[in-house]
Parts: C-alpha cells; structure tokens; sequence
C-alpha cells in the first residue's frame, strides 16, 4: 500500500477508471462522480427505489436478481450474446498498434512478452487514456474488452460475485 506499483489493478467497472490501491477505487466509488454516472445507468422511481430495465424488452425490474432471472427465462440468447453490446473501435487497435511497435512501452519502459498481445495495448492505454471498448446500452467506454463485456454483464443483470448476505 505504500509502495504501490506502475500498474492500476482496480477497476471501476462503470467509468472505466483504473486505480492503484483498493481504497482509491473505494474513495472514487463514493464520490458524486461516479454516483452520477450509476445513476444515469438506474431509472430512479419517483415513490423512491430504482428499476432495473431489461435491454431486450425494457420491462421495468426492481431488482438485478429478478432481471437476471427474467433474461435467463425469457431472453437467454442475451448470455450468449454479450458481446453484441460492445462497440470495439478497430481503427483506434489498429493505430495503436502501428504505434506500439516492439515490446517495450515508450512511455515507461516495461517489457511485454508480445507487441501485438491485448495485454501490451491494455498497458499502453494506461498511459494514454484511450478506451476503444464501448457499451450500445450507455456512455460507458474503456481500454479492456473484459472490463466491457463485465459492464454489460451488469446491465444484463448478471453479478459474477454478490454479496452472500443482501446479494
């Protein structure tokens, strides 16, 4: 915690934003920031609470857990078909790449195994910013296909790990 490393291995996976400590991502979690962005991706009730809209059919849910049971009953080809929600920017990977020759990062020194690797871009994005991956539903955009396909997941209703008390 003192001595954090070059790399940023916490991930929001609303804004795409990457930091070096657990509690740094705890603190953005917190800031008006990044509620305003959860809330544009939750249509709040004017009676109070929230509802969770299906992608497929826009039936309205008040919970995750039952949008995630509606889509698995009435819409499972969206589980399979989570990446038809993400908009890669190929011309965007394409230039990064012609820039990126090598496998050494200009920007800070480290050594990649590979040039071409996701993992080398996904590096080099750290340093530039640039996120080619964005999600059809939202504004949401970032640098790692797997942190876009984790959104979607999210407006699908599917929550990889839950909280074993409240879920």
């Amino acid at each position: 915690m003192k001595h954090p490393t070059k790399e940023k291995h916490f991930h929001c996976l609303l804004c795409g934003k990457s930091f070096y400590t657990e509690s740094n991502l705890h603190q953005h979690l917190a800031s008006a920031g990044h509620m305003r962005n959860e809330q544009a991706s939750v249509e709040e009730l004017p009676e109070g609470g929230a509802t969770f809209k299906c992608v497929k059919c826009t039936e309205p849910f008040d919970s995750e857990q039952n949008l995630f049971l509606h889509i698995k009953g009435q819409h499972e080809e969206l589980l399979r078909e989570v990446n038809k929600y993400i908009v890669e920017d190929t011309e965007q990977i394409n230039r990064e790449r012609e820039e990126n020759q090598g496998n050494v990062c200009k920007y800070c020194g480290k050594m990649c195994r590979s040039s071409n690797s996701m993992a080398f871009l996904a590096h080099i994005r750290t340093h530039t910013g640039s996120k080619p991956f964005k999600c059809k539903i939202c504004h949401f955009a970032t640098a790692q296909l797997g942190d876009a396909r984790n959104h979607v997941k999210r407006h699908l209703g599917m929550r990889e790990y839950k909280c074993h008390v409240c879920g």
